[in-house]
């Protein structure tokens, strides 16, 4: 199967070049050289056979899927071969490590930039010649992972002179990499799987699991199968396929459908109306979705509450010319979880909407919350078109429903839905901060407790977008503060790495603060507070929606730092947000 998928990338003719059919973008290869290394021998040959064999993987399984041989093209010279842009790095291998991938990402733009590409509005895959070689002993912390959508992403990967599909097959000799066994072939289906699965997310896929009917295929590239790529050809398993989420996304990306046009549109999507009805395997999600332009389909997620969201089932279903869509939810697990629907657009747009809902020991999914969370989702979109009283309508309507039903009937996840829809106008009626002209060491003494982000900071950083009080800044607009549980009015935006810093003066006794992922964001952080230099506290790693607390003492302090860190060596959603800061004397 492995030679039939590089015949099949071959035998497609049209994927060498720029792809020779008016089309004259492709995927760009990097190959990224730390200031202390000369390249690899032979990498450029090596490396060509492995794109060509990951482009052939993407082609066998959009075919699978029914789309055709559709795949990414591959910049090819005159002669054939796979262009790779060698770039030259500022530092030492030792640099660059996981947390500084977005600081050798704009190395390799300043390279690009300087021979006409804009890596802003490009796909890459960037090979990193970090990894540390001791005889059969590897080691390294290099940046390992991806981000992007259709317009343009970026995959940091790990290469190895051994890094070859021509290995594949080998199981022999042992290498040990960071002090774990693998065969030669082992440690190429870790590896090259891994820069698949990492090119997956740098063209806008999420992780998605196998469901049941799909297991028997094997593992899905965007679950764990950088783990069991291409193993079939050694006998140790049924290997790695694309799931069909995954092919209903890469269906309409640019690069896969060769064409560029209408990528940078806007579109406009509502989600009218959103239920479930019970099954005997689970229950049908049905709904109607209002847009400028009609979505080819709709995947629906159903993410179980904690970890990450590897363990996300997905179903496909079209949308019909009216906007309808059903989906059959099924074989869902005991417990809470999150349904997201995420509607795919021909030039390659999605939208996702997200409502939580609970399954019961008797795996029967709690219907009913999918209406009242999508009133209050509902009631969130009319706050933030500034249209308030339609905001109260909608909340009002999510708490009377959940109010009407019996007792026996209601479950916590409504119950939670309907607080938080009760909460959202007194929320969205308050006015952030503006201009505040205190720091916190130059209150009266008489003021007893003071929220964060009512003073001024002394300084302040994030990880994307800028500082923010109150409110999460997306583009021209602010979003509200939003935990798993409820609405903020008070609050500072710290999507990681952030770091913000408040003069005390010594005349506070503590913090009191909740923390946790703005609602929806699919990151992973770690919190933590620092007084006068020393750790106070540290979270554990948060990658769910749960709303914690922590009290932190401050007595003597002067100076107070929140830092947000990267939980995975990422900071791809990683929206993180301290809610109601608050000081106390």
């Amino acid at each position: 199967m492995w030679m039939i998928a590089l015949a099949a990338v071959t035998a497609l003719g049209a994927l060498s070049g720029t792809e020779g059919q008016g089309y004259d973008r492709a995927l760009r290869v990097v190959y990224f050289n730390p200031s202390d290394r000369e390249p690899e021998p032979n990498y450029r040959d090596r490396l060509d056979r492995v794109m060509t064999d990951i482009q052939g993987f993407y082609a066998q399984g959009m075919a699978a899927r029914g789309y055709g041989p559709m795949t990414f093209p591959l910049e090819r010279d005159e002669e054939g071969r796979l262009v790779i842009y060698e770039v030259l790095g500022a530092q030492p291998a030792a640099h660059y490590t996981s947390p500084n991938g977005h600081e050798l990402r704009g190395e390799v733009a300043a390279h690009l930039a300087g021979i006409g590409l804009d890596a802003d509005r490009e796909t890459l895959i960037i090979f990193e010649n970090l990894v540390v070689t001791e005889g059969d002993r590897l080691s390294g912390n290099t940046p390992y992972y991806g981000g992007g959508d259709h317009r343009s992403g970026t995959a940091w990967v790990t290469d190895h002179p051994t890094l070859d599909p021509l290995n594949l097959p080998a199981t022999e000799p042992t290498m040990y990499d960071n002090g774990r066994p693998y065969s030669l072939g082992r440690y190429n289906t870790v590896y090259i799987g891994g820069a698949a699965h990492e090119l997956g997310h740098a063209l806008g896929l999420p992780h998605v699991r196998a469901t049941a009917a799909e297991s028997v295929m094997g593992t899905t590239l965007m679950g764990s199968g950088n783990y069991t790529y291409r193993e079939e050809i050694r006998g140790e398993g049924k290997g790695t396929f694309l799931s069909a989420a995954s092919a209903a996304v890469l269906a309409n990306h640019p690069l896969f459908r060769r064409s560029d046009e209408g990528k940078d549109d806007a579109v406009t999507c509502d989600l009218t109306d959103v239920r479930g009805e019970p099954t005997a395997g689970g229950m049908v999600v049905r709904g109607n979705v209002a847009t400028n332009v009609a979505p080819r389909a709709v995947i629906a997620f159903a993410d179980p509450d904690g970890g990450s969201d590897y363990d996300a089932y997905s179903w496909v279903t079209p949308v019909d010319s009216a906007g309808r869509f059903s989906v059959p939810v099924t074989g869902l697990a005991p417990g809470g979880h999150e349904l997201r629907l995420t509607f795919c657009y021909p030039a390659g747009q999605t939208r996702t909407f997200g409502v939580p809902f609970s399954v019961d020991e008797q795996g029967r999914p709690d219907h009913r919350v999918l209406h009242l969370g999508h009133l209050q989702r509902q009631a969130a979109a009319a706050v933030r078109r500034g249209d308030l009283d339609a905001a109260r309508d909608l909340a009002d309507t999510a708490v009377a429903r959940f109010e009407r039903l019996p007792d026996p009937l209601r479950t916590d996840g409504q119950r939670s839905v309907a607080r938080k829809a009760a909460s959202l106008v007194d929320v969205a009626t308050t006015e952030p901060a503006s201009d505040p002209v205190d720091a916190p060491a130059d209150l009266p003494d008489a003021v007893m407790a003071a929220f964060l982000s009512d003073l001024v900071w002394e300084s302040a950083e994030v990880g994307w977008e800028r500082p923010c009080r109150d409110r999460i800044p997306s583009g021209s607009s602010r979003e509200l503060l939003e935990s798993g549980e409820r609405y903020h009015s008070h609050g500072i935006y710290a999507h990681a790495a952030s770091r913000y810093a408040f003069r005390l003066g010594g005349k506070w006794s503590a913090l009191r603060t909740a923390y946790g992922l703005q609602q929806g964001a699919q990151g992973s952080v770690v919190f933590v507070v620092m007084g006068d230099g020393e750790e106070l506290f540290r979270s554990d790693l948060v990658r769910d929606f749960v709303e914690r607390t922590v009290e932190v003492d401050l007595a003597g302090v002067e100076l107070l730092e929140l830092i947000c860190e990267e939980g995975d060596g990422s900071n791809y959603a990683d929206c993180s947000v301290w809610f109601s800061p608050e000081l106390v004397r």
